[in-house]
């Protein structure tokens, strides 16, 4: 909050650019997928809806990650003074780790609830005393 009079001055008052966009989003996306999954965190869940949720965690991540990365890049690109062979290279390797880490993160979810992975186990009070 200590930025949001330069935030309205230099981004809400003007056209709207790519960079103004995913800075938005960044800062934005981020707040509610938090607080949704904070919801979702105190809700108990069946094991078919824990699988949707750790799915949902991990897309939003992905997303917010490439969020990042477009951030960076247009940065780095403008530092380096609308390099296009910069922006190529940097256009190959984000693409690469995109798809490296979307074959990890999502390749977990092939149907499976992995124990102690996801959501938490929640049991009875008189089974928790026993534990």
């Amino acid at each position: 909050m200590a930025t949001l009079q330069e935030e309205i001055a230099f981004i809400w008052r003007r056209p709207k650019a790519l960079s103004a966009i995913l800075f938005l989003l960044n800062r934005y996306l981020a707040l509610l997928v938090n607080i949704s999954c904070l919801v979702l965190s105190f809700v108990p869940l069946s094991a078919e809806s824990c699988l949707e949720y750790a799915l949902y965690r991990q897309l939003t991540f992905i997303v917010q990650a490439v969020i990042v990365c477009l951030i960076m890049t247009i940065r780095t690109y403008a530092l380096y003074g609308g390099s296009k062979r910069l922006l190529t290279c940097m256009t190959i390797i984000m693409i690469a780790l995109a798809i490296a880490v979307s074959v990890e993160s999502l390749g977990r979810f092939a149907g499976v609830l992995l124990p102690g992975f996801g959501c938490y186990e929640t049991d009875t009070a008189a089974i928790a005393a026993r534990q």
